[in-house]
């Protein structure tokens, strides 16, 4: 191993490591990724309310490895935890074809030059991630919902002229499906919002009348069976 933990430091409910050194190349860098995580790990364990980690690689080198793609998320006991990284400059475009190449977190801003970027960051993403899901949840949403998806998909939320109060209460759960799925396109997190739906969903299917199917089917050729 190549390189050194220098420091760790926690500000509010982050934790910074701090490293130098040189990486390993390919599978020979593997041992210093695995020296990475279980000083993060370790660190987390005995640290209480931490929700994100920064790794401040200003003096460490790295040139490639895919082993190194596990730095750039981080789970504990099923929980996210936010993850950015402070690369060396001579290094950012290796760090940035890890993450194109290895890594789901395509569209986070990962890399930041400094540890005040970092936090801001982490801070921006946290405040959008109520609007976030999981694949997990992601795949729960559908197992309740696909039918009024597939409705939804074929109406575009134009409601039919014959409509009544119990079509009208679907068709307002259905946008309301509309801003899910774009929610569900940015692609994250958080479990309270997905069994929110569910919810909704489950009582509407069994609040909504045969008839109202019955006007849907005469509309469109539905797949499912909706009742």
């Amino acid at each position: 191993m190549n390189i050194n933990l220098n420091k760790i430091e926690r500000i509010k409910n982050y934790l910074v490591f701090k490293y130098s050194g040189i990486c390993g190349i390919g599978s020979i860098g593997n041992s210093d990724v695995v020296k990475i995580l279980e000083n993060s790990k370790k660190e987390i364990e005995s640290e209480k309310g931490i929700q994100g980690i920064i790794y401040d690689f200003n003096d460490l080198r790295y040139e490639f490895g895919n082993k190194f793609s596990e730095l750039l998320s981080f789970d504990k006991q099923n929980k996210k935890l936010f993850v950015r990284i402070i690369p060396n400059k001579s290094d950012l475009n290796n760090w940035k074809s890890l993450q194109v190449n290895c890594s789901q977190n395509r569209n986070i801003e990962l890399f930041q030059t400094n540890i005040k970027n970092a936090i801001n960051s982490i801070n921006s993403e946290m405040n959008n991630s109520n609007k976030e899901i999981t694949l997990k949840e992601y795949n729960l949403f559908c197992k309740y919902g696909s039918e009024l998806l597939w409705v939804s998909d074929k109406l575009r939320f134009k409601r039919p002229k014959d409509t009544n109060k119990e079509t009208d209460e679907m068709f307002i759960l259905l946008e309301k499906l509309d801003q899910y799925l774009e929610i569900i396109s940015l692609g994250t997190y958080n479990s309270e919002l997905i069994e929110q739906y569910k919810n909704e969903i489950v009582l509407l299917k069994g609040k909504v009348s045969k008839e109202v199917f019955e006007i849907i089917r005469g509309k469109y050729k539905t797949p499912h069976n909706t009742v």
